[in-house]
């Protein structure tokens, strides 16, 4: 019969041998040391049992919702940079603390720099415009135009369609 001593060390065997966000999620008594994310994307992180609240340093770079009942938090990147998140339980007594670093998600984005203008493209497999933090605010608030009518005409609230529809009458 396996002793507690190989049992233990076994379990440990195990978990090195896990991926990191694994391994961190079978460890439930503290946070990550750092969670990485991607701007405008989430990630889903363990949290300890207990934990009432979460606090956010620097709301502007991240985004943090508790899942109280599956213990875990939605990370979702906002911004670039770093800031903290900080576990609390029903006192108020600090559980837990992570730090919290988005970075720019390059994957299939082409950036087009033209002096001190910006432009940046997701391509897969065409290139398309894409409103990104950093770039050029003429480029960005065009997309951003372009978006709202684009939403505006497949909800069939577009002014065009408004003004045609008073002009029937």
């Amino acid at each position: 019969m396996p002793s507690l001593f190989n049992r233990s060390r076994a379990a440990l065997f195990v978990l090195a041998l896990l991926p990191a966000p694994l391994a961190t999620f079978a460890h439930a008594d503290a946070l990550v040391p750092v969670a990485r994310v991607k701007i405008d994307q989430a990630t889903l992180i363990k949290v300890p049992v207990g934990v009432h609240t979460l606090v956010v340093g620097n709301p502007a770079i991240a985004d943090v919702t508790l899942l109280k009942r599956i213990n875990t938090m939605v990370i979702t990147g906002k911004s670039y940079g770093e800031t903290n998140v900080i576990a609390l339980d029903d006192q108020g007594n600090q559980i837990a603390t992570s730090e919290i670093e988005v970075n720019q998600a390059l994957h299939n984005k082409l950036l087009l720099q033209n002096g001190l203008a910006r432009m940046t493209y997701y391509c897969n497999p065409h290139c398309q415009p894409t409103v990104t933090i950093g770039d050029a605010q003429a480029f960005n608030q065009n997309i951003d135009s372009q978006i709202a009518q684009h939403n505006a005409d497949s909800s069939g609230n577009s002014t065009s369609q408004t003004s045609a529809t008073q002009n029937a009458h």
